[in-house]
C-alpha cells in the first residue's frame, strides 16, 4: 500500500468530513465533482488506505462513516499524534511488507523504505529523538513486527475478561472456565452456570472498550453470531474498563445483539458488523 504526506492528510479531512456529512464512496472518487477540502491525494488511495487501515466503516448505501479507530484518529491533539496513531494502525492492520525492518531498529527501516515513507516518519517526529512518547511508539511497533500484532487488542480484550471471571465467580458463587485462554475455536470467552442453584452452562462473549459509553463499539463477526444462535444459554458482557463506576457489565441476550445485526440480500453475505456500547440500556 502506497503511502505518502499527502495521502496521510487527505485521508485525515476525509475522515473529518464524514463525521458531520453524507458521502458515498462513488460521490467521492467521482472525478467530476470538486472536493479542494480533501486535497490533492488521489482519492483512490485515500480510500484504498481508509478502508484497509479500517478507519472507516461502509454501509449497504455505500455511505462512509468514520470507524472506532477513525474516530480514533479524529480525537488526536495534535498533528503529530495524528500521524503517529495513522502509521500505527496502517502497520498492524495492513501490515506492509517494510513494516518488518522495524524489529531490527529505526535507522534500518528508514534506509530501506520508500522516500514518501520516510517523510511520513518524519513529520511524525518519529525519524529522531529518545523522548519516552517516541522511544514507547517504536518499542510497540518492533513488538508487532515480532509477530504480536494483535497485542494492544489483545490487552484490552484480556482485562474485560477477567473483570467478567470476577463477576460470575461473585454472582454465582463458582468459578467461570477461562475459554478464551485455551482456545479461540469454541465461540465464546468464558463458561459459567446460570446460577448458584442451576448448574447449567452458560457461554459468556466479552466485549470490551477503553472508550467512552457515547463513543465505544465492539465488532462482531457472522461466525460469531452464527455460533451465539446455537447456543442454548449465551449471552454478552459489554464493559467500559474506564469508567471506575461501573461495576458490572452490560449483558445482553444474543436476540438484543441481534436487532442491530445486518441481513444477507441477493448474493451479498455480511461478514462483520460494529455496534455502538450505547445502542442498548445500560443500568
Amino acid at each position: 500500500m502506497l503511502i505518502s504526506p499527502g495521502v496521510l492528510r487527505s485521508s485525515w479531512r476525509l475522515l473529518n468530513h464524514i463525521t458531520d456529512n453524507s458521502l458515498t464512496t462513488n460521490q467521492f472518487l467521482n472525478p467530476e465533482v470538486s472536493y479542494d477540502v480533501f486535497g490533492r491525494a488521489s482519492r483512490q488511495r485515500v480510500l484504498q488506505l481508509c478502508q484497509g487501515s479500517q478507519w472507516i466503516v461502509i454501509d449497504e448505501k455505500g455511505c462512509m462513516q468514520p470507524s472506532n479507530t477513525g474516530m480514533e484518529i479524529i480525537e488526536q491533539d495534535s498533528h503529530i499524534d495524528v500521524i503517529r496513531r495513522q502509521l500505527r494502525t496502517i502497520i498492524f492492520h495492513t501490515q506492509p511488507p517494510w513494516a518488518k525492518n522495524i524489529q531490527y531498529g529505526r535507522s534500518e527501516l528508514l534506509n530501506t523504505v520508500d522516500p514518501d515513507v520516510k517523510q511520513c516518519f518524519i513529520e511524525a517526529g518519529l525519524a529522531d529523538g529518545i523522548d519516552e512518547d517516541t522511544v514507547k511508539w517504536w518499542d510497540l511497533l518492533a513488538h508487532a513486527a515480532r509477530g504480536n500484532l494483535a497485542q494492544e487488542l489483545l490487552s484490552i480484550g484480556r482485562r474485560g475478561e477477567r473483570r467478567s471471571l470476577d463477576f460470575e465467580y461473585a454472582r454465582t458463587g463458582f468459578k467461570a472456565k477461562y475459554v478464551a485462554l485455551e482456545s479461540s475455536f469454541p465461540g465464546y470467552d468464558i463458561l459459567s452456570r446460570l446460577s448458584s442453584t442451576d448448574e447449567r452452562r452458560l457461554s459468556i462473549e466479552v466485549k470490551s472498550s477503553e472508550r467512552s459509553l457515547e463513543k465505544a463499539t465492539f465488532h462482531l463477526t457472522r461466525n460469531e453470531y452464527k455460533r451465539a444462535l446455537m447456543s442454548e444459554n449465551y449471552v454478552f458482557h459489554l464493559w467500559l474498563l474506564n469508567d471506575k463506576d461501573r461495576v458490572k457489565p452490560c449483558i445482553l441476550t444474543v436476540e438484543q445483539v441481534g436487532e442491530h445485526c445486518p441481513t444477507n440480500q441477493g448474493s451479498g453475505v455480511w461478514e462483520s458488523v460494529e455496534i455502538p456500547f450505547n445502542a442498548f440500556i445500560w443500568d
